[in-house]
């Protein structure tokens, strides 16, 4: 009987390590419903603690940096899928992505790889005090994690429905087969003249350190009927009355670059 119950044990340990080491693997893994009841704020551990949590209002002390691209993009391919509602907010998962994007800075080279496309609202971050009705994040994977310390790239566009729709948005539809042709993306950021880059955590219970972030200076246009649709879907689904994005956070005097693409 002892030798049963050890055996039991070793299996429940083996177990235990593995489910650890995925988690490690696929960091950005999200969970089936996050509460957004009070934007984060009551989410516990490094949510709390952390010095280098996201996101934050980009303002102040912003270093120009004006050596080579920092970020390389390679997105060609049309991604298309459910954008479907996964408890707390609408996403479309990237299974077999091409779309990468290489890191370049100061002798340091990570590489990463689409993994998933989230949509928030209202936005997350804010530019100089201004946020948008909308945050697009583009979640990359290292694709050496978990040996590196930033496992997770996250590109945000916020969008304003002060703004014609921008064609990158153009085929959202809440609860439908939707896609984003990573194409126009692309195009999207040769249009664009700066970005914003700095260190932080992911924007889901748990946050982690392991994220670098690109957000874009200019804004695009989302649709206010589709923002409508997913404001009164987060609603009426979980009573998040203030939307599904997490609350503001102090950059704590990170480093932040803004960075001219070339």
């Amino acid at each position: 009987m002892k030798v049963i119950y050890f055996i039991l044990i070793i299996q429940i340990i083996a177990l235990n390590i593995q489910l650890s080491n995925n988690a490690k693997i696929d960091p950005n893994s999200l969970q089936k419903t996050v509460d957004f009841s009070r934007n984060g704020q009551n989410w516990k551990g490094l949510c709390t603690s952390g010095l280098r949590q996201s996101p934050i209002n980009i303002e102040g002390d912003i270093k120009i940096f004006n050596g080579e691209p920092m970020f390389l993009f390679n997105n060609e391919e049309v991604i298309s899928g459910e954008f479907n509602w996964n408890g707390s907010f609408y996403r479309i998962d990237s299974k077999n992505s091409k779309n990468t994007v290489k890191y370049e800075k100061e002798g340091s080279s990570d590489s990463y790889i689409l993994r998933r496309i989230i949509v928030k609202t209202p936005g997350e971050h804010k530019v100089n005090g201004n946020t948008g009705d909308a945050e697009i994040q583009f979640v990359y994977l290292n694709t050496n994690c978990p040996k590196r310390k930033y496992k997770l790239l996250v590109v945000s566009v916020l969008a304003s429905t002060e703004q014609d729709a921008h064609p990158l948005l153009a085929n959202l539809k809440p609860d439908n087969e939707s896609s984003i042709d990573l194409s126009v993306l692309k195009q999207f950021f040769s249009e664009q003249s700066k970005y914003y880059y700095y260190k932080g955590s992911q924007t889901l219970p748990g946050c982690n350190e392991d994220t670098r972030w690109v957000v874009f200076k200019e804004m695009i246009g989302i649709d206010k009927m589709l923002v409508k649709l997913l404001r009164k879907h987060i609603t009426s689904k979980n009573g998040f009355i203030n939307g599904n994005a997490r609350a503001l956070n102090d950059a704590n005097s990170r480093k932040i670059y803004e960075v001219t693409v070339k």
